[in-house]
């Protein structure tokens, strides 16, 4: 079996998003931001990544009322998916945690 496990620690970026898929299955889409410090010669710089993380069922009823500012360590996978752009751009892709 392969494992693709990933631990996101952070701060959400925006209320989370709630909404009910069909067939009464709840799914929550929560914007996550870290930030790595790191030092480049006598200064300090930061970087920060945005991340997309869906959660479903009972954990995504969990997370519906979590508030921008939140602090959060979510456990989970990394999913990939691309997408084309409606206007003629490079092709897209996205990093998804679930």
């Amino acid at each position: 079996m392969f494992l693709n496990p990933v631990i996101l620690n952070g701060f959400t970026g925006k209320d989370a998003k709630h909404s009910k898929l069909p067939g009464s299955r709840s799914v929550t889409r929560i914007s996550l931001a870290t930030r790595k410090r790191y030092r480049e010669g006598e200064q300090w710089k930061e970087k920060t990544q945005w991340h997309d993380c869906v959660v479903y069922g009972a954990s995504a009823d969990f997370a519906a009322n979590i508030a921008k500012g939140a602090h959060l360590a979510i456990e989970g996978e990394l999913t990939y998916r691309e997408y084309e752009r409606s206007r003629p751009v490079l092709d897209r892709s996205r990093c998804n945690g679930q």
